[in-house]
């Protein structure tokens, strides 16, 4: 009988290898802390001021409300300068009384 004799070729064989997973990252749950949130305070009406060339950041301006025609002197905030506009907040308007009369007293 002929001898034994391996094949010609021989295909690679493949080895296994675990794959490389990185370790679970723990997560940590931290407790909920409540936190209460700020009572609503409604906003008091304010109106847009543009700010007239040659007028710049810390200078005052005279302006005047729009509710009362009141003259207010206000200060431009810093990062605007002319051209843009910033929000004053506007006065209260205040009642008028005849002559004679007397604004109510609360006690």
């Amino acid at each position: 009988p002929p001898a034994y004799a391996p094949p010609a070729y021989s295909q690679p064989t493949a080895v296994a290898r675990p794959a490389v997973v990185p370790p679970p990252v723990p997560v940590v749950q931290q407790p909920a802390v409540y936190q209460p949130r700020p009572a609503y305070q409604p906003q008091p009406p304010t109106f847009a001021v543009i700010v007239p060339q040659g007028v710049g950041p810390g200078m005052q301006l005279v302006v005047r409300a729009p509710n009362t025609g009141q003259q207010m002197t206000v200060i431009v905030p810093q990062g605007v300068g002319p051209g843009m506009q910033f929000l004053v907040p506007m006065p209260q308007a205040q009642t008028q009384y005849g002559y004679g009369q007397q604004p109510p007293r609360y006690y």
